[in-house]
């Protein structure tokens, strides 16, 4: 009697390339310098190859330390990792499984981006969710990972369909398809199969390719495109160029440096860069990078050579290149687009037209700040333009000579429950406005920051009566009775956000987008709670004088309303409706 084969269970990590070739040696980096060819055994009747890194072994950086300690060397501190690829012919398309650190092996530019999320998505149980990872465009651009305790729905983990971009998801598959534990992110799909031989590994490649194709996701996480990865060669080509020209002027306040994947930061030692490997520094930083390499002198493939080199505790050495690294916002035309993790997206169309209409519920303030100053400086190498504009420290400090106005810029309250001292506000006025003051040459992740800022203060001053004791403890006098001790009403106060560099009429209009998403997300949060909130501008002043202090422009405030408009809904998600009253700047007196 014959023995059926059994089966034993295997862990995949996937890649995809979308090229027609059996010259897999393209996709590796570096050209595969230094790794070792094997070929697959015949009888298993499939194109393909093996590629092999091994690395020697040795001591983790750290046991040096222990060797200090202990007074001699510690035997048996020694570390061994190493790295494989097998490439498979399917179809059209060619599928890389990766071993150990093969990962690294693999050129970055060649694989198919969207292949570990789609095909995830595409090929799991949406209840089956036990951890996603997201890339959240709050104050700062911020990857999250959240695991729960069971498997879950997506919408168990608070996901915000506005501002956060899907970029990994892990769950089991959907009915009919026999894989186990499944996760998905960016470029890298795993999953758990069970095969007889492994001449099924060409069955498999083919099926991953044409799960990848599915449109099963928008079913339910159609919202996912909301942001779309841009697939036209010709479009990126011109966004790269956009950047390029960017850099030459020197390093654009829009653009940042952040790991391309959510890092394991217990265990990493440091940073360091292309022409600065050996100046390792404990964080990744942009002026780090561009410290050690001017910007006047990059191209992208020079951004895409370029390395960030990231150290862990055992002495292992991961790189990217710079270009993966990026994060960097632009406007084209009508359009809206964003570098991050080594892709451009596109604001989706109606997604943007969602959020410009949502804004236009925001008003804008009745008061009439006074403008923002320059000055004439001497010509430096950073400062070629011999102007300087006014600080928003020395704004806010002119600003508070007027009548009325109080100043509690880097006056710092600590709340009763909280991680840190917060600004209860940059300037008080006499009529109950809390006004929240960041220049917009700071970029997206400024003015961000100043909508997280006025949100969390003005929650405290409802919420917690130790805050507005020590906000009172800031002001003087009879001022101290503008925040009343005992119960906070939210009816009686304004929040305003302040844009220094602007002109009133188009502030909003001129906001980076997902600055205008965290503005939305912050007028819902406040007015929900019974706060006026409104935006407002201060324009440069037109005329360049000394850098000398000079007496404030009084603030006069214009006497009107604005008519209340009902909150509309942003795609993807449902926003609650804000009353008419929440919505109405009342008269200045």
């Amino acid at each position: 009697m014959a023995t059926t084969p059994k089966k034993f269970s295997i862990r995949l990590n996937a890649f995809l390339f979308n090229e027609n070739t059996v010259n897999f040696q393209m996709f590796l980096a570096d050209a595969g310098r230094g790794v070792k060819a094997y070929d697959l055994r015949s009888s298993l009747g499939m194109e393909g190859k093996i590629y092999v890194k091994e690395r020697e072994a040795g001591r983790p950086k750290w046991a040096a330390q222990l060797d200090m300690i202990h007074g001699s060397t510690l035997p048996g501190l020694t570390t061994l990792s190493a790295s494989a690829v097998i490439f498979i012919k399917a179809k059209k398309r060619v599928v890389a499984f990766v071993f150990g650190y093969g990962r690294y092996l693999l050129d970055d530019a060649k694989f198919e981006l969207d292949f570990g999320i789609k095909t995830a998505l595409n090929t799991l149980d949406n209840t089956t969710l036990r951890s996603v990872d997201l890339y959240s465009m709050e104050q700062e651009p911020m990857q999250k990972r959240t695991q729960a305790v069971r498997s879950s729905n997506i919408n168990s983990f608070g996901i915000d369909v506005s501002r956060d971009i899907l970029k990994a998801v892990t769950g089991d598959a959907r009915p009919g398809i026999d894989w186990e534990t499944i996760h998905g992110g960016g470029a890298q799909f795993s999953f758990t199969t069970k095969i007889e031989n492994f001449d099924e590994l060409k069955d498999l490649a083919i099926k991953l390719g044409d799960s990848f194709d599915l449109k099963n996701y928008k079913t339910n996480f159609e919202w996912v495109d909301n942001i779309q990865r841009v697939q036209s060669d010709a479009l990126r080509i011109k966004l790269d160029d956009l950047l390029v020209a960017d850099l030459q002027k020197g390093i654009p306040s829009q653009l940042q440096l952040t790991l391309p994947e959510i890092g394991e930061w217990d265990k990493i030692a440091g940073f360091s860069y292309t022409n600065a490997k050996t100046q390792i520094k404990p964080a990744i930083s942009v002026s780090d990078y561009f410290s050690a390499n001017s910007p006047k002198g990059h191209t992208v493939d020079k951004l895409k050579s370029n390395r960030v080199f990231c150290y862990d505790v055992n002495n292992f050495e991961s790189n990217y290149s710079v270009y993966s690294c990026l994060y960097y916002e632009v406007v084209d035309g009508t359009k809206t687009y964003i570098l991050f993790s080594n892709s451009w997206f596109c604001i989706d169309g109606e997604f943007l037209k969602s959020i410009d209409e949502a804004l236009k519920t925001v008003p804008i303030s009745t008061i009439r700040f006074p403008d923002v100053k320059k000055f004439s400086v001497p010509v430096t190498k950073t400062n070629k333009s011999g102007i300087s504009l006014e600080s928003e420290g020395d704004y806010n400090t002119r600003v508070s000579g007027s009548a009325g106005y109080h100043l509690l810029d880097k006056q710092l309250v600590k709340p009763r429950v909280g991680a840190s001292s917060i600004e209860v506000c940059d300037l008080l006025s006499n009529n109950n406005e809390f006004i929240h003051a960041k220049h917009r040459k700071g970029g997206s992740s400024g003015i961000s920051h100043l909508f997280a800022q006025g949100r969390i203060a003005a929650e405290l001053l409802l919420s917690d009566q130790e805050f507005r004791k020590g906000a009172r403890a800031k002001l003087k006098g009879t001022s101290k009775d503008l925040i009343p001790l005992a119960k906070f009403d939210p009816r009686s106060s304004e929040i305003i956000f302040l844009v220094l560099g602007d002109k009133p009429s188009e502030v909003k209009e001129n906001l980076p987008f997902f600055s205008k998403v965290n503005l939305w997300i912050t007028y819902l949060s406040l007015t929900q709670r019974n706060f006026k909130v409104s935006v407002a501008a201060a324009e440069i002043s037109a005329t360049t004088g000394a850098m000398v202090a000079s007496a404030a422009a009084p603030i006069i405030p214009k006497i009107g309303k604005i008519k209340a408009t009902k909150a509309k809904s942003i795609k993807g998600g449902v926003t609650p409706t804000v009353s008419a009253a929440a919505a109405t700047v009342s008269k200045k007196p």
